[in-house]
């Protein structure tokens, strides 16, 4: 076991050194992207070895040196591939360890070059040209970075002047047309930005922000950039922009300029420009960052009034402009959070008045609700004060909902869902304390269309709880199912994900009250309902998909149907903001969650039966009673989810999102489909395979564990002949990194009989998987402590001969002793010593190997040892191994030296114990050359 242990360090320590040459392959291939993947592999692989345990570390020094050039050569690879940023930041972990690196120091200039950060790229081309005065490549740089700069300043030279002829424009048009120049010129270049803010641009622009307002955005946009909001603050005065604000400064939409502008805004939104919403935007950003300033130095005294800012800010949440709202929400956010002083002005400023104001101004509209929460999300818990929290979220919408006035009715409704959405707790402290359930009803019950859709899904959210459940108890449900059957479809739907939650119905597809809601949810999800309709529907199969009984539901009548439109909007509509609610609910139907505990505790590194212990000693229990969901079912409902295309919407879901919570659902779901053989082939017909691919580079190691588990599942049972090459070829280099990388036993082994499958097709697979530093890996499984693992990683070694790579390692003396040895250990693992000498066997008919076998310590006796073994696949293979030395021992004396190591006599002893076997032929061929 000590030796063992050792081996697997020699082995982990290998790993990192291997993905690193596998890294510089690639690279010399073009393969800029797969380099990168295996220069990050590496760099886990060097964690894992530097986290202790079992097997040791590589000593200090040495993994610092390959840190640094596996950071360096990441650097290389993301600056082929344009990930500057990235680029630089490998750069920058890297000389923190070797500040004097030229290379280093060479490809962070050249990041930040492209990046045009030219003062950080002249800095370090300097300091490479002071410890190597003759690089020319360097020199090289030099010269582009002085051509940029000179660039640059023409450049800046060439904005200043567009700056002054705006100044001394004789019309609005002309200085209109100028400054919209200048906007876009600036848009994202931040060096641009700081060279014209030095050479006095800010005074110029402040000069003119009466005559035109687009003056004000161009100061707003460079009070964005750091190195620029100083000099802004300097040149504008703060209480005439509080002024702009107030007044709602509809100036700069002159009339002579006005069709330019409209044609300008179409081309290019971002130039859209208004005085006072620019105005409000300059002055919550100066005080963002001299919020920035006094977190670092508390002694920092502030130039801007923060009472100044939040007076605008509520001014310009009741502007009459959409623009000028929404960034009064911005900046009221970015003021507001963590600031209790700021919080508790922002609500005695009327601030709560102006958000009420926002829902006010349109009734049927969700943005304005859900902009008045984000707000509350941040202000109330800034007030530090439970009370006061309270009270003010009481005083926000209790009188309104109390109102007989339909219009206040639905503010108010709109409140109370807008502080849900900022802090459910408080939302159904106020329902419950304050007695709003008996007004809510009445709204529900006689209300007018949008305050019974807004009514349902505050329901919704108190049916989020097991208390809020008990409190709808009763009339409630009654009232939302009336509301389910409502002709609107914004009610209906609300009213639908709310029965839901409430688990009102006994989930028995042909009971009433099932009937009913799936009726509704089916409604929902239809292709004439609307995108807010689908989310709604969604949302409610979602709540209720983790039932073992509603799972089954899913399969057969009206749950059927459900499931179809389901899979059918994830095909259509994968983009949309449910799609991470349609992967969750195929994810669930498709496993149990006697899986997903099993898979939570693994994580946990936690036993069932510790687990089951743990609740006995607190008393608790995290398994529904009454809930069994025998694999059979699971099996069935994935059976189910194949024929009716189920793959075609989760394929759709991972090419058209990039949502990594959408990948890992889906990957999830995916490998819980491939569990079930049968349905395989249906999964490659509908597309998997390119799904499985692109998460195996994609998203989270969870999600890419999920995926190539999945590739080996649907690999160990197909033929791999009747496949594509690319996609056998595309397969390997995930299951490889499984195999290297994974620490569970169940993925290791399928990815490693997957690999052994593959191998049969072609040598050149086999050569792909030794590019892919599979022999690596491999070696490192069969160190595992499961027996299944070890045989498994044994055989795919054994399956990568007779590539040169493979004869060659097989060649150097510690692994043909080791090997020797597994051959060797019969009564321990049979199937592994039966892996080892059929290795043997394939090897031996190369000359290396012999010559190699000749000069190993006891190498021949060895095998003629298993000639004799009583097991006859051991015995075979041997034979068919001395049959292979006869011919190609070193120095043509094959058959004398085997004779003189008793290879005849274990012969003619395979003859009498196996006469009937498959081992004749070859021992009957040995016995004749030998005996000669």
């Amino acid at each position: 076991r000590e030796r063992a242990s050792e081996r697997a360090g020699i082995v982990r320590r290998r790993g990192a050194m291997d993905l690193k040459e596998q890294g510089n392959e690639l690279f010399k291939a073009g393969r800029f992207q797969d380099a990168c993947v295996a220069y990050t592999d590496a760099l886990r692989a060097l964690e894992r070895g530097a986290e202790g345990g079992a097997a040791p570390a590589l000593p200090a020094d040495e993994a610092r040196a390959v840190r640094i050039t596996l950071h360096s050569n990441r650097a290389a690879c993301r600056l082929k591939l344009g990930l500057n940023a990235e680029a630089a930041a490998d750069c920058d972990a890297a000389l923190a360890e070797d500040g004097g690196n030229l290379k280093l120091l060479y490809r962070r200039a050249k990041a930040n070059f492209a990046l045009k950060k030219l003062e950080p790229a002249v800095h370090d081309v300097r300091r490479l040209l002071d410890l190597d005065p003759s690089n020319k490549a360097a020199a090289d740089l030099m010269l582009e970075l002085r051509a940029a700069a000179q660039e640059m300043n023409s450049t800046s030279s060439q904005t200043m002047e567009v700056i002054g002829a705006a100044g001394s424009a004789s019309t609005d048009k002309e200085r209109t047309s100028k400054l919209r120049s200048v906007l876009g010129t600036i848009l994202d270049d931040a060096h641009l930005a700081a060279s014209i803010v030095n050479r006095g641009a800010c005074e110029q622009l402040w000069a003119m922000h009466k005559q035109a307002p687009l003056a004000i955005k161009v100061l707003s946009k460079l009070a964005e950039f750091e190195l620029c909001w100083k000099p802004v603050l300097k040149a504008v005065d703060l209480n005439e922009l509080a002024a702009l604000v107030r007044e709602g400064a509809a100036v700069g939409h002159d009339g002579g300029a006005a069709a330019d502008q409209a044609q300008a805004e179409e081309e290019n939104p971002s130039l859209r420009f208004d005085g006072a919403a620019a105005a409000l935007n300059l002055l919550w950003r100066l005080q963002q960052h001299e919020d920035e300033l006094a977190k670092a130095n508390p002694e920092f005294a502030g130039e801007v009034p923060a009472e100044l800012v939040l007076d605008a800010l509520v001014k310009g949440l009741t502007g009459e402009d959409d623009a000028l709202r929404r960034i009064a929400v911005e900046g009221t956010v970015r003021v507001c959070t963590d600031n209790t002083n700021r919080s508790r002005a922002f609500v005695e400023n009327k601030g709560m008045d102006a958000l009420m104001s926002l829902i006010a101004r349109d009734f049927n509209r969700n943005e304005p609700m859900q902009q008045v929460s984000v707000v509350l999300g941040q202000v109330l818990p800034s007030l530090k004060d439970d009370d006061m929290i309270k009270n003010h979220a009481v005083q926000f919408c209790k009188p309104l909902i109390e109102s007989e006035n339909v219009h206040d009715q639905i503010k108010g409704v709109a409140g109370l869902n807008a502080i849900f959405f900022a802090n459910k707790d408080l939302g159904e402290a106020l329902v419950k304390e304050e007695n709003l359930l008996d007004p809510l009803l009445k709204i529900a019950r006689y209300g007018s269309e949008r305050a019974q859709t807004l009514t349902a899904e505050v329901f919704s959210h108190v049916a989020n709880s097991e208390d809020g459940r008990n409190m709808l108890a009763g009339d409630a449900t009654d009232i939302l199912k009336l509301l389910a059957t409502a002709d609107a479809g914004t009610v209906r739907s609300a009213a639908a994900v709310t029965l839901a939650k409430l688990n009102a119905i006994d989930f028995n597809a042909e009971s009433e009250n099932g009937m009913l809601v799936l009726s509704s949810v089916t409604s929902l999800l239809s292709v004439k309902a609307s995108k807010e309709e689908h989310a709604k529907g969604v949302e409610a199969v979602s709540f209720v998909i983790t039932d073992s009984q509603v799972k089954m539901m899913f399969i057969k009548g009206q749950g059927l149907e459900v499931l179809r439109e389901l899979i059918k909007l994830a095909r259509e509509n994968a983009k949309e903001v449910y799609g991470y609610g349609l992967s969750f609910v195929f994810e669930n139907l498709t496993m149990s969650e006697d899986d997903k505990r099993r898979e939570k505790l693994r994580e946990m590194e936690v036993t069932e039966e510790q687990w089951e212990q743990f609740e006995k000693l607190t008393k608790s229990q995290t398994r529904k009673s009454g809930q069994r969901d025998p694999r059979e079912n699971v099996d069935m409902r994935i059976k189910v989810f194949v024929e009716v295309e189920g793959i075609s919407a989760l394929r759709a879901l991972v090419l058209n999102s990039t949502s990594e919570r959408v990948w890992e659902a889906a990957s999830r779901t995916l490998c819980n489909i491939a569990s079930v053989q049968s349905v395989r082939p249906q999964m490659i017909a509908q597309g998997a395979l390119r799904a499985l691919f692109k998460l195996t580079t994609a998203g989270s190691d969870k999600c890419k564990k999920f995926a190539a588990h999945a590739l080996a599942k649907i690999f160990v049972t197909t033929d791999p002949h009747v496949l594509k090459d690319e996609q056998l070829m595309d397969t390997i280099g995930p299951l490889v990194r499984q195999v290297r990388n994974c620490d569970e036993d169940l993925v290791v082994f399928e990815c490693c009989m997957a690999l052994t499958n593959i191998a049969t097709v072609s040598y050149e697979a086999k050569q792909k998987m030794v590019n892919a530093k599979a022999i690596g890996a491999f070696e490192y499984a069969q160190y595992s402590d499961t027996m299944m693992v070890r045989r498994a990683a044994t055989q795919a070694i054994n399956n990568l001969i007779p590539t040169d790579e493979v004869i060659a390692w097989f060649c150097k003396p510690d692994k043909l002793k080791l090997w020797l040895l597994f051959s060797s250990a019969i009564e321990d693992d049979q199937p592994t010593a039966c892996a080892g000498t059929g290795a043997m066997a394939n090897l031996a008919a190369d000359e290396r190997f012999a010559e190699a076998l000749s000069k190993q310590e006891n190498g021949l006796s060895t095998i003629v040892e298993l000639a004799n073994s009583d097991d006859l696949d051991i015995a075979h293979r041997a034979v068919v191994c001395l049959l292979q030395l006869t011919d190609t021992w070193p120095e043509g004396n094959g058959p004398e030296v085997l004779k003189e190591a008793k290879a005849l006599e274990a012969c003619k002893a395979v003859l009498n114990k196996f006469p009937d076997s498959a081992a004749v032929p070859a021992a009957q061929e040995c016995v004749e050359i030998l005996s000669k």
